[in-house]
Formats: C-alpha cells, structure tokens, sequence
C-alpha cells in the first residue's frame, strides 16, 4: 500500500503537468466573473425576470441547437460514453 509521500512521488510526474495544463487552460476559457455576475444582478433586480438565463455563446449556441435538433439526436451527442 501507498503512503501519501509515495503517492506524490509515484504520481506526481504525471499529475502535475496535467494539473498545469488544467490551469493554464483555465484561464483562457470561460467569462469572466464580472460578466456572470452582471447578469445575475441583472435577474435578480429585474421585476419580471426570466425563470431561465443563457450566458456565453457556447451556451446560447445549444440553447438554439436543442429548439432545432430532435430530442434523441440531442441525447446521442450529450450522453456519456
């Protein structure tokens, strides 16, 4: 069995790159928080807010495909494999 310390040193040559690269890629992708968070000022503050928001494009592109795409198409392309 494994200690932590034996753990690191099997592992972590494998791990901490990946976790670099994780990290990296992090930061080059998504919205910015300020941007979520207008948006969320935004629905909270409006009087009539909508019960569903999309942010991003990434997010507003599958809102639109899954109105155009059958139910099962759908589900073939977002299942689990």
């Amino acid at each position: 069995m494994l200690t932590g310390r034996d753990t690191v040193d099997e592992f972590g040559a494998t791990v901490t790159p990946r976790r670099q690269d994780e990290r990296r890629t992090d930061r080059h992708s998504g919205l910015p928080p300020a941007s979520v968070a207008n948006v969320i000022v935004h629905a909270v503050t409006s009087r009539n807010p909508a019960p569903r928001r999309v942010i991003g494009r990434d997010a507003r592109a599958v809102a639109v495909l899954t109105r155009l795409l059958p139910h099962r198409l759908i589900y073939r392309l977002t299942a689990a494999r």
